[in-house]
C-alpha cells in the first residue's frame, strides 16, 4: 500500500492513477476488491516513476532518482530491482536486503571461444547469469545493491550509487521503567546511520525534568504519575524515534499526618501515612512498617 499512497499523495488525490490506472486483468476496476488481487508491486512502482517523470521538473534520470530515493523511504525493507526504457537510454536498478543479486549485466569485454575472441556488440541485463556455455562465458557482473545502472545508444555505462538516503535509527529498544520521584537518574542511548551523517537529537512531549545531556536522558522527576514521550534522531532529512514510557512513583512511605491524643500522659499517637510503592497489600506478613520517637535528642 505504500506505493498507493506515494501515487496519491498520502490518499489525498486519485486523479493521476485514476486516469493512467494499473491493469487487473479482468473487468473489474483497480481500486475494488476483485481488481486489487490483480495489481502487482512491479506496476505500481512504474506509475509511480512515470508520474514523477511527467509532473516534475528536472531530467528523466533526476526524476527516476527521486522516485527511487522517496520509494526507499517508504519501504526500505522491500526488494526493488526493475529494467526500463524511455526509447533512448535503458534504466536498471537493484536494492535487495540480503547480500545475493538478483540482477546481473554482461558489457562489451572481449571472451575466448576456442580459438577465436569475440567482442560482443550488445549489453545484457538478467535476472540470473544463464548457464549456457557460450552465454555464461560473457563478462558477467552482479549489480550493487542500491545501484541505479544507465546504458546509452552507444552502449555506455553509467551506474549511480550512494545516492540513498536511509532512515537513522536507535540500537536500544523502547525504554519502559519505574522510578522513584525527586531522584536523579540517566539512561544513556545510542543511534545509528548507515550513511554516515551527523546526527541530532532531540525529545518531544517530554515533562520540564526530562532533557538530553549528550546521548543520556536525565531525569529529576518531581511529580508522580505515567508520563510517555519520545527521543528524535534526525539526520536532516530523516528521522528515528525512541520511545519512552516511565511511572513516576514515590518509593518510601511518606507521613501526612501527626496527632496526639491530649492528656493521656503520653499514651496515644496517631500517624497518618501513605504505604510505600512496594507495598502491594498482598504481603502483609512482611510489610512492616517502624516508627520512632525523638525524645531527649534519642530516637526510640
Amino acid at each position: 500500500m505504500s506505493l498507493i499512497n506515494l501515487i496519491t499523495l498520502g490518499g489525498t488525490d486519485s486523479t493521476w492513477i485514476n486516469n493512467n490506472h494499473p491493469q487487473t486483468f479482468n473487468t473489474h476496476y483497480w481500486y475494488s476488491d476483485s481488481g486489487w488481487v490483480n495489481v502487482i508491486d512491479s506496476e505500481l512502482l512504474l506509475l509511480w516513476i512515470m508520474r514523477n517523470i511527467e509532473e516534475r521538473e528536472g531530467s528523466n534520470l533526476e526524476n527516476i532518482i527521486y522516485s527511487i530515493q522517496q520509494f526507499e523511504i517508504a519501504q526500505p525493507s522491500s526488494q526493488k530491482n526493475f529494467i526500463l526504457t524511455e526509447g533512448e537510454l535503458v534504466y536498471a536498478y537493484r536494492s535487495e536486503n540480503d547480500a545475493a543479486p538478483d540482477l546481473f549485466f554482461s558489457d562489451n569485454t572481449p571472451i575466448q571461444t576456442g580459438d577465436s575472441t569475440y567482442t560482443p556488440n550488445f549489453i545484457s541485463i538478467l535476472s540470473e547469469i544463464p548457464p549456457d556455455e557460450y552465454t555464461n562465458l560473457l563478462n558477467w557482473s552482479p549489480f550493487g545493491n542500491e545501484s541505479l545502472m544507465v546504458i546509452d545508444n552507444y552502449g555506455n555505462i553509467t551506474i549511480h550509487d550512494n545516492f540513498i538516503n536511509h532512515h537513522p535509527y536507535f540500537d536500544s529498544y523502547p525504554i519502559i521503567d519505574t522510578i522513584s520521584i525527586d531522584s536523579t537518574y540517566l539512561f544513556s542511548f545510542s543511534a545509528l546511520d548507515i550513511d554516515g551523517d551527523s546526527l541530532t537529537f532531540q525529545l518531544i512531549n517530554n515533562p520540564s525534568w526530562a532533557q538530553i545531556n549528550g546521548q543520556q536522558l536525565a531525569m529529576s522527576p518531581n511529580e508522580t504519575g505515567i508520563f510517555q514521550f519520545q527521543i528524535t534522531v534526525s539526520d536532516g532529512e530523516l528521522s528515528g524515534y525512541l520511545d519512552i514510557t516511565l511511572t513516576i512513583a514515590s518509593y518510601y512511605p511518606n507521613i501526612l499526618s501527626i496527632n496526639d491524643v491530649p492528656n493521656d500522659g503520653g499514651g496515644w499517637v496517631y500517624v497518618t501515612f501513605s504505604r510505600s510503592f512496594y507495598d502491594t497489600g498482598n504481603l502483609r506478613d512482611i510489610e512492616i512498617y517502624h516508627i520512632e520517637r525523638l525524645t531527649n535528642a534519642e530516637w526510640g
